[in-house]
């Protein structure tokens, strides 16, 4: 059964947390509520966003050049 559904230019990558739906794309990933499915955050990142992780509350990203992100709430 669908929740929701929202449109993004964040089509490379998908992770799913206990709240929370991460997009990677072209120069950005985006966080989406993952009940309400509503934007929760976004960042911008060098390349394409192609490896998404978490762990020990931050968010890794991996990009097409070479690039590792690691974020986290403040």
């Amino acid at each position: 059964c669908e929740r929701w559904r929202v449109r993004t230019d964040c089509a490379h990558d998908l992770m799913v947390t206990a709240t929370l739906v991460f997009a990677g794309g072209d120069g950005q990933v985006t966080a989406f509520d993952r009940k309400s499915g509503g934007k929760q955050w976004t960042a911008d990142v060098d390349g394409k966003a192609y490896g998404l992780a978490a762990a020990s509350g931050r968010l890794f990203v991996s990009t097409d050049t070479g690039t590792i992100y690691a974020f986290r709430s403040p």
